[in-house]
């Protein structure tokens, strides 16, 4: 069951209950945004394909969360995560991928995950395989879709 915590912005729940997150201080952001890429290209009218290059970790955590946020606050239908170039996933970047797709479920958005690829292991480790809804290669999301 979706509870009204479940509603609130993404960021809000990092902030408060993931405090091993770095803070968006101007030098970490700087760093962050070196380690980690989040580009985002339309899909069709309410579809959203967001991709992630490099490594998501304590450092790069905030940033992820800060781009889903804004993605999960537009009028969109499905989010699809390619994290076809990620080269590593923390637990912390695990964690605010649940949280995007609880605040995603709640918003009545569906989000999937495609190209798992060198990160495909920390869903099965950490028992999230089900949690989440996998999807094959994302380039069938076409502008026309």
């Amino acid at each position: 069951m979706i509870g009204k915590r479940d509603m609130r912005p993404l960021l809000d729940l990092v902030e408060h209950e993931m405090p091993w997150t770095v803070s968006p201080e101007p030098d970490c952001a700087v760093a962050a945004c070196r380690v980690l890429q989040v580009r985002s290209r339309r899909a069709g009218p309410r579809r959203l394909v967001v991709q992630l290059d490099g490594e998501v970790d304590m450092l790069t955590t905030f940033l992820l969360a800060e781009r889903l946020d804004q993605h999960l606050s537009q009028d969109l239908r499905q989010v699809v995560l390619d994290l076809s170039g990620l080269t590593f996933l923390s637990a912390s970047g695990l964690n605010v991928l649940v949280a995007a797709h609880t605040c995603a479920r709640a918003r009545g958005i569906a989000m999937s995950l495609t190209g798992c690829g060198a990160v495909d292991r920390v869903f099965d480790a950490a028992g999230l395989r089900e949690h989440f809804d996998f999807v094959g290669d994302c380039s069938r999301f076409s502008d026309r879709s």
